[in-house]
């Protein structure tokens, strides 16, 4: 596939057009239809602003790669409950990975903004349920398995344990007791969806944001 064909897909995707794509990027519209008709020679910034901001490679841009991957399981909040004692949700739907991740991994959405600015409401995060949570990680944690789950930074000052909430507007500290909780694994990688998620399936988490692992 051609750059021109490539963009063009990744626009109808998200239903953008080049002047709205321009607004989000900075790269003028003039350049965007050059690029739509297979016209000109980009700069490598301006492959890697589209890249960056579609969250793929420069190559799968211009083509020369495919893009896809590996699928895992997207969760939503309401359904993580049911998913951690069956296996298995009603509602789950796929996106897709390019990036080495544990066979457990299941990905679901942040719906509140407790943890703005650092994750973002609309955000889609990927949890490791097998991975050990020490202190200061992100974890998606539900209160008991018939209720939503939610997503905090784990503090553990030995014999007293803290979920803790990074929006300076709400109470920062809640000290916990950990067996009235139930941790369903650690924030590995998330991305910031600027888009609706109900408006456009996105069906690729092609690039992680942030690796919280490191």
């Amino acid at each position: 596939m051609s750059i021109g064909s490539v963009l063009s897909e990744l626009l109808k995707k998200f239903n953008l057009n080049a002047l709205e794509l321009e607004r989000l990027t900075g790269i003028p519209s003039s350049t965007i239809y050059r690029l739509l008709k297979n016209n000109g020679n980009p700069t490598i910034e301006v492959l890697k602003k589209l890249a960056s901001f579609f969250q793929i490679t420069v190559s799968q841009l211009i083509g020369e790669e495919h893009i896809g991957g590996r699928q895992i399981p997207l969760i939503y909040p309401d359904n993580i409950g049911e998913y951690i004692v069956k296996g298995n949700s009603s509602n789950q739907k796929k996106i897709s990975i390019d990036f080495p991740m544990n066979i457990k991994c299941f990905a679901t959405l942040v719906e509140d903004n407790m943890m703005e600015p650092f994750i973002l409401t609309n955000s889609i995060v990927i949890v490791d349920p097998e991975k050990k949570i020490t202190h200061k990680d992100f974890i998606l944690v539900v209160k008991n398995k018939s209720e939503r789950g939610f997503i905090r930074q784990f503090i553990d000052n030995g014999e007293e344990h803290f979920l803790k909430v990074i929006n300076s507007d709400f109470p920062n500290l809640k000290q916990i007791n950990i067996n009235d909780y139930f941790f369903c694994g650690s924030i590995v990688h998330y991305r910031t969806n600027i888009f609706n998620y109900e408006q456009v399936e996105i069906k690729d988490f092609r690039k992680k944001v942030i690796n919280l692992t490191k």
